[in-house]
């Protein structure tokens, strides 16, 4: 599996990328690119792919530094 696909398969993001592919009508290049940089936080926040993740354990201050 790739990386990317790790990261869609946890239920927030693909809930996520779910609201953006049905309510919004998104592209497949933006859902793409949403995926790949929600994968860049996953890798900053928690130097792990293992799903799922803990959104709960991220702060604003965490959100800043990767910004």
């Amino acid at each position: 599996m790739q990386p990317d696909e790790v990261i869609a398969s946890d239920p927030a993001v693909a809930g996520f990328v779910n609201y953006l592919d049905v309510e919004r009508n998104a592209s497949p290049h933006t859902l793409a690119a949403y995926t790949q940089d929600i994968g860049q936080f996953v890798v900053f926040a928690w130097e792990t792919v293992e799903v799922p993740f803990d959104w709960r354990g991220v702060d604003r201050f965490q959100a800043r530094r990767f910004l």
